[in-house]
């Protein structure tokens, strides 16, 4: 029973480390290189995109909220867009 026991650590083990030493099939290659080739697809879209996205205008709505009493303290629309330019544009 010993010898059995032994018999078949030993084995399972070798099998194991062949297994290991094999090199990838051609099909593992052909497959790690797809991967590779689409990956470096998608990074170079994504520069294209970043490249397109850099040079474009963007809007961005602003709203503005003013509270006042309804006397002087108002302040006129040409004020916030004047605020609005000398602070973002």
């Amino acid at each position: 029973m010993k010898n059995t026991i032994t018999a078949t650590i030993l084995l399972f083990g070798m099998t194991t480390f062949a297994q290991n030493q094999h090199p990838p099939c051609a099909f593992d290659r052909l497959v790690n290189n797809h991967k590779i080739e689409h990956a470096n697809q998608i990074i170079m879209q994504g520069e294209t995109l970043l490249q397109k996205a850099n040079h474009t205008n963007k809007t961005i709505p602003v709203v503005v909220h003013v509270f006042h009493l309804g006397g002087s303290e108002n302040i006129s629309d040409a004020q916030i867009l004047s605020t609005h330019r000398q602070q973002y544009v």
